[in-house]
């Protein structure tokens, strides 16, 4: 009895609570952080959505090299930040934004796993992230949960697939993901990883998931919209990293991602208005 009581409260309080806003070692500006926005691991894509996409922008948050910009799209304010490379550095900065009220993310990301020059007008949208074993056991997950894969929000991948036609120039793809942790060891097992066989049988266990791209940052992303309930995705474009064409920001996704952002922030902005009126 007593076991379960404690069980039902850990439960509780990972719904509804989460980090004070005062404990944040990153985000420290008392400037509001618009609700809705997109988040990188390449800082050079954050600040080019900022620069190149939003109507104006200024920088909310630049510490440790962590970037958060505030603009507007198309008179929609959202956010783009950078969250760091790697699950840990993005579970970080994803929880810091949670304190500060963040409710609808998208990951745009970059996927290489068996992509080609010929695919480069592909983006993966992640409908469920696998892999995230060592994270999940230090948020306190039961060790029957640590392999269960994480889903996206339905509706964002959903609002994803149903913006693609508004744009015929990319070809969006639903798809399933796994974490990679050790980036170079799944690149390129041979010489880098301590167990080249092990690692290989590892890719091809999630092959037979039918996974279809990898990335270090969307179950992070993911797993923190899990347990704080906020709606979280991933959108990945599809990049040739070892290339001599690889540029490093990729912007193929760009367009999708903030049309869907923006219209997520309307209904957002309509639904709090009718809560208000209602009250």
């Amino acid at each position: 009895m007593q076991k379960t009581l404690v069980l039902l409260l850990a439960v509780v309080a990972s719904v509804y609570s989460k980090l004070p806003k005062d404990e944040c070692t990153i985000i420290k500006s008392p400037l509001p952080i618009p609700p809705v926005g997109v988040v990188c691991a390449n800082p050079d894509r954050a600040r080019l959505i900022a620069t190149d996409y939003f109507d104006w922008y200024y920088t909310h948050t630049d510490f440790r090299g962590y970037k958060v910009y505030v603009g507007e799209s198309k008179g929609v304010q959202l956010f783009s930040a950078f969250i760091g490379l790697g699950s840990a550095s993005a579970a970080f900065m994803m929880e810091e934004l949670v304190a500060h009220d963040v409710q609808v993310v998208i990951r745009l990301g970059t996927n290489d796993y068996n992509v080609t020059e010929a695919d480069v007008k592909k983006v993966y949208v992640v409908q469920e992230c696998h892999n995230m074993i060592g994270l999940k056991r230090d948020y306190g997950y039961p060790e029957d949960e640590l392999d269960v894969g994480i889903p996206a929000d339905a509706g964002l991948v959903q609002a994803m697939i149903e913006a693609a036609p508004r744009f015929p120039e990319i070809q969006v793809i639903k798809s399933i993901g796994y974490n990679v942790d050790a980036f170079y060891s799944f690149f390129d097992p041979t010489n880098v990883a301590y167990d080249p066989e092990r690692v290989r049988n590892i890719i091809a266990q999630y092959e037979k998931k039918r996974a279809n791209c990898r990335d270090m940052e969307t179950c992070a992303v993911l797993l923190i919209g899990q347990i704080h309930k906020i709606r979280t995705a991933s959108a990945l474009q599809a990049v040739v990293k070892s290339g001599p064409k690889h540029e490093g920001t990729a912007t193929t996704g760009i367009l999708l991602v903030l049309d869907v952002l923006r219209r997520q922030a309307m209904e957002l902005k309509k639904q709090q208005f009718k809560e208000l009126m209602n009250k």
